[in-house]
């Protein structure tokens, strides 16, 4: 959300202004203003020659010099405003410093507890986690909405966690678990006794819950998200119809941006037509007697509509003037950003194109990334490549360029922390991959989009994607039975527009513009861990795991092959091998039929009972067709006092294309005498620069993301999905009555390169970091 920060004392100047000025006033306010002009330049003078420190430490004497002439009320909104929509519009990273130091100044602890926020504090928080996420820094945009929501829990008894108010019915019929409720909005709804109980919370207090929104949308919490939306939405419906209060404008635009939200849920669960729905919801609000009208977001809102509709060919046939007009009055609204703007031309690009002006569309597109190469902010350049990745599509998915775009903004996607843009993209890929003939690629590709639309919660996704993958098996099956390679063909009409090549794909990162290799990276069934070592406590147990894959697009039938001190085994659901060893005990050699179908998996999970001091053993797990080992792993274990574990994961899959991703399945433990812990922090650092994707195995569901796996998550890129004991660490729970739990990581290295990295993983334990586990990726 977006909120005008020194509008807090807007209605003051606006009163002060009316009042007739003698000529000493008059004197006096232009001193004033001159001072202001002169400070803010010094600043800005430094800035321009990339001084950033000393420019900080300049404003510092500004205040202070503000101080003692004047109220400082007037350099500090002058600077919000400068952040806001002047210099720190177009340099992001600048804006942040702005809002950064005017909080350090700002700030004001309780003695001993939460932080309480004012007015001011809420707005501030809410600019800096806003632009902290445009800046691809999700994980730390979290953790300043968290302030804003232990100050809205402790101080304002607004509950933005459990959100415990009565529930009126659904919000949606496809997201049932997402409710509508009475939320509170006016402070006698939180306190029957208070005397404001009949005026209406103040808006900073539901602006911070639309922040807290935002990031609960960040990390796919499509439930919290909704709830915390249409609170705001709820709230400005009625707050916007009052003209007591100020600022109802803003309250105003801020409730198009929940719905919005609403929207884009919509359209990532697959139904448009809710999108729709929400815009409509939002526009026929704005008819109400007495709602303060702002054509700007009305026109902003069916501009919305439109690009839904180019979709999916249910434009209306004045749709060419009412793009018209929404953009002529979306560029003359000041507060509309750079980049909302481009997004917005970008929008009437895809309304050309789906009415059959193809060349106009394209020409278009073109002429904007000239223009967006100067722009400071290189995101820019991406909001044009996604729509014109959509053009593509549309066209018949065989643009000569189109592969080059969807890798450059998957890289774009993940280095932004926009865990769930990517979901799209991958299944843009796939059908790529199929319409060009490369259909054992595409199918791995969809393998890992159905993966990806289980993580995400996403039903319909998931439904759309399985069926798919069906379809596509099926092709294979009919490809390889005649001997022919099937491309499909299309006519002239899905041709893009003759234009020059033009140099798009060589401007490419050199990560991005390598030939990307699609063969099938494996033929037959993969173990993972190559080897294992688990070094247990003396007289404790100790644990290991074997995962057998079937990375091919066949079925394998074949046994397992299991040799060492077996005492006994289970065998669960067909995917799931008990086995119990001990060290000690005779050798024998178990062999277990299994039929693995295309990227199914078959569990080896393993108990070595108690070991004593300087025992040890070993367990060697083989996949066998015919009577032949085809893979072949180990499993060694012995106690210590230094309880650790090493495996060595064999990197065989590693590809330089981006959408292949390794996986590691790992298992943490926790003591026996932690069993009431119902959660553990962890942390994993790679000794080179990798992006580990962390999820529970159990759920599939995403736990965090360390972009660069240096171990922290304040990187531009981070992500931390899971965090039950909100300190801003990735967790996971464990089972009722279990002392272990399985994550399964998934990694990229950072240049593509076969080289031995190390992955150490970390558990939090009684303040400090505890080295739990090294695994070896060769």
């Amino acid at each position: 959300m977006k909120t005008i920060g020194f509008g807090v004392c807007l209605s003051a100047i606006f009163f002060a202004f009316c009042l007739p000025l003698d000529a000493e006033e008059q004197t006096a306010k232009a001193k004033r203003e001159q001072f202001l002009n002169e400070q803010v330049e010094k600043l800005l003078h430094l800035y321009r020659q990339g001084r950033r420190e000393d420019a900080l430490k300049q404003l510092e004497h500004s205040f202070v010099e503000a101080e003692k002439r004047y109220l400082s009320s007037s350099l500090h909104s002058r600077i919000w405003k400068e952040a806001q929509i002047k210099t720190g519009e177009t340099d992001e990273d600048w804006g942040l410093d702005l809002y950064l130091f005017l909080l350090k100044r700002d700030q004001r602890n309780a003695e001993g507890g939460v932080a309480r926020l004012d007015d001011g504090g809420y707005i501030i928080h809410g600019n800096i986690a806003s632009t902290l996420r445009s800046l691809g820094r999700v994980s730390q945009a979290r953790e300043i909405t968290s302030h804003q929501q232990h100050s809205l829990l402790h101080h304002d008894h607004l509950d933005t966690v459990r959100i415990p108010y009565k529930d009126l019915g659904p919000i949606f019929s496809f997201l049932p678990d997402a409710r509508n409720r009475a939320f509170p909005y006016r402070y006698g709804h939180v306190d029957p006794d208070s005397k404001y109980k009949h005026s209406f919370i103040s808006y900073p207090r539901l602006y911070a819950v639309g922040d807290i929104a935002g990031s609960a949308l960040d990390v796919g919490d499509w439930v919290r998200a909704a709830e915390l939306n249409r609170w705001f939405t709820n709230y400005a419906d009625q707050y916007c119809v009052n003209r007591r209060y100020h600022r109802r404008g803003e309250v105003s635009r801020n409730a198009l941006d929940a719905h919005s939200q609403l929207a884009r849920i919509c359209v990532m669960h697959g139904y448009p037509e809710h999108a729709l729905a929400e815009y409509d919801l939002f526009l026929k609000s704005t008819e109400q007697e007495g709602y303060p009208v702002y054509a700007v977001f009305r026109h902003y809102a069916k501009l919305m509509k439109l690009i839904i509709q180019s979709g999916n060919g249910s434009l209306p046939e004045d749709a060419l003037e009412i793009s018209k007009q929404a953009l002529e009055s979306i560029d003359a609204y000041t507060y509309y950003s750079r980049g909302t703007k481009l997004k917005c031309h970008a929008g009437a690009a895809k309304i050309d194109h789906a009415l059959g002006d193809r060349e106009k569309a394209w020409t278009t597109l073109d002429a904007m990334l000239e223009k967006a190469k100067v722009d400071v902010n290189p995101h820019h350049q991406l909001k044009l490549y996604r729509v014109m990745k959509d053009l593509a599509m549309r066209e018949g998915a065989r643009h000569p360029e189109l592969e080059a775009w969807l890798i450059r903004l998957l890289h774009h996607e993940r280095s932004m922390g926009n865990k769930f843009n990517e979901l799209p993209l991958y299944e843009d890929y796939a059908e790529f991959l199929r319409v060009n003939g490369r259909l054992d690629e595409a199918a791995r590709i969809l393998q890992e989009a159905l993966r990806l639309s289980v993580a995400m919660n996403i039903p319909k996704r998931e439904r759309k994607n399985r069926e798919a993958l069906a379809s596509l098996r099926n092709q294979i099956a009919e490809t390889r039975g005649t001997g022919r390679q099937i491309v499909e063909q299309g006519n002239e009409s899905h041709q893009p527009p003759q234009r020059q090549p033009s140099s798009h794909a060589a401007e490419e990162p050199e990560k991005d513009s390598k030939t990307f290799i699609g063969h099938a990276m494996l033929d037959k069934v993969d173990i993972q861990p190559l080897t294992s070592l688990t070094v247990a406590l003396p007289e404790t147990e100790a644990y290991g795991r074997f995962y057998l894959t079937n990375p091919t697009l066949n079925d394998k039938q074949g046994e397992i092959q299991l040799k060492g001190p077996i005492v006994k085994y289970e065998w669960k659901k067909d995917s799931v091998l008990f086995v119990t060893t001990r060290s000690g005990h005779s050798l024998q050699t178990l062999n277990q039929t299994l039929r693995l179908s295309p990227g199914a998996n078959c569990v080896v999970d393993i108990k070595a009972e108690a070991v004593m001091d300087d025992q040890e053993g070993e367990l060697i797990c083989s996949w066998v067709e015919e009577g032949e080992p085809l893979a072949s792993s180990k499993w060694v274990w012995k106690s210590s006092s230094a309880h650790s574990s090493t495996r060595v994961i064999d990197a065989h899959e590693l590809v330089t294309n981006p959408f292949y991703l390794i996986p590691i399945h790992h298992i943490i433990q926790r003591p026996v005498d932690e069993e009431s812990q119902k959660q553990v922090d962890f942390k994993i650092e790679a000794s080179a620069d990798m992006r580990i994707e962390v999820y529970d195995e159990a759920s599939n569901q995403l736990i965090c993301v360390d972009a660069n796996g240096d171990g922290d998550f304040n990187d531009k890129g981070d992500l931390v999905h899971q965090d039950l004991n909100g300190n801003h660490w990735p967790d996971f729970a464990f089972p009722d009555g279990e002392t272990r739990a399985a994550i399964v990581m998934y990694v990229v290295p950072g240049n593509g390169e076969k080289k031995e990295r190390e992955l150490s993983i970390s558990i939090l334990d009684k303040g400090g970091w505890r080295q739990d586990a090294v695994d070896l990726i060769r």
